[in-house]
């Protein structure tokens, strides 16, 4: 029984997963560490990582560990074939600058208008809270496990 209920539930996240695909991720402004105003859909990159965080969450800082130690993830993101927007949720601006240092190539900002928390723009109901979109920020992937996210990526930067 319980091997038929886990069964069940990985085919609905697979699912999921697929009806994401092709679903335009919704836009947002964004300032980053240099007090510069950008928004999503004129965030050019051939994949964009948006990772939702509060950098006093213990969860949000070892996910950031765990995806900055991956060799394939870390090359990815130097070699510009994936950027990586950690949009800082706490909504405190000194949190971004001195809670955390940023892994390298990493963009660091905070949603301007607090349009991801007010509107639930993604849908996040943890943090953190990843989602990985092609170049027409499209999902690919919404809320994976770090292995999930991990094995994507490597799997589309292959081709």
């Amino acid at each position: 029984m319980k091997r038929v209920l886990l069964s069940i539930i990985i085919l609905c996240m697979c699912m999921l997963n697929a009806f994401c695909q092709n679903q335009k991720a919704p836009d947002f402004e964004y300032m980053t560490l240099d007090l510069k105003e950008h928004s999503l859909y004129k965030t050019k990159s051939h994949l964009t990582l948006v990772y939702l965080y509060n950098p006093q969450c213990y969860e949000c800082i070892a996910t950031i560990d765990i995806l900055r130690k991956d060799e394939a993830f870390s090359e990815a993101v130097k070699s510009k074939k994936l950027t990586v927007l950690a949009v800082d949720l706490s909504e405190d601006m000194e949190s971004i600058i001195y809670k955390m240092y940023p892994p390298q190539g990493w963009t660091l900002c905070f949603d301007i208008y607090g349009k991801i928390l007010s509107e639930n723009l993604f849908g996040q109901d943890h943090i953190p809270s990843m989602y990985l979109l092609d170049k027409r920020k499209n999902f690919i992937l919404k809320s994976p496990s770090h292995n999930d996210l991990l094995d994507k990526i490597k799997d589309l930067i292959k081709k």
